[in-house]
């Protein structure tokens, strides 16, 4: 299947995927003040339900390599619904 590997700083976070269904990577900046954050999520067609591979706080010169994949497996997510 098609799945985004995800490496921040050189070294692989998570690789997210679902068989049916979308997987989103966004990074979030909404102001000066507020943190940057990575977020990585899903939703599974077949089910319904939601998936979320991050939520990351990104700092000053982290550098993030999101890659496509054809892969037989994925990570599973902690926060899985």
């Amino acid at each position: 299947m098609k799945a985004l590997e995800v490496s921040r700083n050189g070294v692989k976070l998570f690789t997210a995927g679902l068989e049916y269904g979308i997987v989103t990577a966004k990074f979030v900046l909404r102001n000066q003040v507020d943190p940057v954050w990575l977020n990585v999520d899903g939703r599974d067609q077949t089910t319904g339900g939601h998936q979320r591979w991050a939520h990351l706080a990104i700092a000053l010169g982290d550098e993030f390599t999101v890659r496509l994949v054809d892969c037989d497996a994925v990570d599973v997510d902690a926060n899985r619904d």
